[in-house]
């Protein structure tokens, strides 16, 4: 249920919607939203799983614009090549790189605006400078 009433005094709507990353659904992930109005909106966010992600009404968005920022996990630790660092051709100990260029996160310029009547989907198709 969405809406202004008792249960939902700040108006959050619902938000969800795709990420991928060279054309396949982000394994693994995390998108946060913050406002650039800080006197209507709040941050939220949550996690990507299979190039999806979606915040219900209570974790959602007032109407307004968000400044978004998406990152990796890294692999799986049950994954065959966890202890393999994402085209390093380095195991065991190495840092994990985030393969999200920084224009999607640290030095992030992705903005949404949610809507009062939405629908409120917002879908990310992310290209690295090397493809």
């Amino acid at each position: 249920m969405e809406g202004c009433g008792p249960g939902n005094p700040r108006g959050r709507k619902g938000v969800s919607g795709t990420v991928t990353l060279d054309s396949k659904p982000l394994a693994r992930g995390s998108i946060s939203f913050t406002p650039q109005d800080e006197t209507r909106g709040v941050q939220s966010g949550g996690p990507i799983a299979n190039g999806s992600y979606s915040l219900s009404v209570a974790g959602g968005l007032p109407a307004g614009k968000y400044l978004v920022r998406i990152f990796a996990s890294p692999p799986d630790s049950e994954s065959a090549d966890t202890d393999m660092i994402r085209g390093s051709g380095t195991r065991k100990n190495a840092i994990f790189v985030d393969p999200i260029p920084p224009e999607y996160n640290v030095e992030s310029r992705q903005f949404i605006e949610v809507t009062e009547n939405g629908p409120n989907q917002f879908d990310f198709a992310i290209k690295t400078k090397t493809q």
